[in-house]
């Protein structure tokens, strides 16, 4: 996130609409690795990539729909499809890509967040449907934001510190409570948000 932060800033400053695309899935061999961002917005302005430059104008189109809808999208390419090959994927490799609009509420979050050294990490829910594009930010001890309609216990808690402390995004399995008696599984992917590294010279 750190490196498409300044420019999301920038534009949510000037009151513009954003579209977020990450990375929460490869197979084989893929350019950019689980993590990788592109953001942009509907008139056209770019920063990071998804993938060098195989499939963002897929990406990007898609973006646009979320943009009208509303509705996160959960994309896959790979060289076996027809899609994939229309938009020139041909390095070997399948890629799943998670589009959605940012909530720039939540982003001042993680900014704030990152502005004072502290890490966090952003869990998107991918299933079940109804879910779909739900999201909490947890620090490595607490829950800090929320919009899923469910209660986050303590499994969630466990895994968003292990990615914080790992530094490694992961697409996993979450319990969650869905009423007062019953849990329920849900699938998510777990994205660290961490400040920049601190360079110490010595001597």
């Amino acid at each position: 996130m750190y490196d498409v932060m300044d420019d999301i800033q920038k534009w949510v400053g000037a009151g513009e609409n954003v579209i977020l695309a990450t990375v929460i899935n490869t197979w084989g061999s893929s350019p950019r690795g689980v993590g990788a961002k592109m953001a942009f917005t509907p008139d056209g302005k770019i920063t990071g990539s998804v993938s060098g430059g195989c499939i963002e104008s897929a990406v990007f189109e898609t973006g646009l729909d979320v943009h009208k809808s509303g509705r996160p999208r959960l994309l896959h390419f790979g060289v076996s499809d027809e899609t994939a090959m229309e938009v020139g994927l041909a390095c070997g490799g399948q890629i799943d890509v998670f589009v959605q609009k940012l909530d720039p509420s939540l982003f001042e979050l993680m900014r704030e967040n990152l502005m004072t050294g502290s890490a966090s990490a952003l869990l998107t829910v991918l299933q079940p449907e109804d879910s779909l594009g739900e999201q909490a930010l947890f620090s490595e001890e607490a829950l800090l934001a929320s919009d899923h309609r469910k209660v986050w216990g303590k499994e969630a808690q466990a895994l968003s510190r292990q990615a914080i402390l790992s530094g490694e995004p992961s697409r996993t399995s979450v319990t969650v409570q869905a009423t007062e008696s019953q849990d329920e599984e849900i699938e998510g992917f777990i994205d660290p948000i961490l400040p920049p590294p601190t360079l110490i010279l010595v001597g």
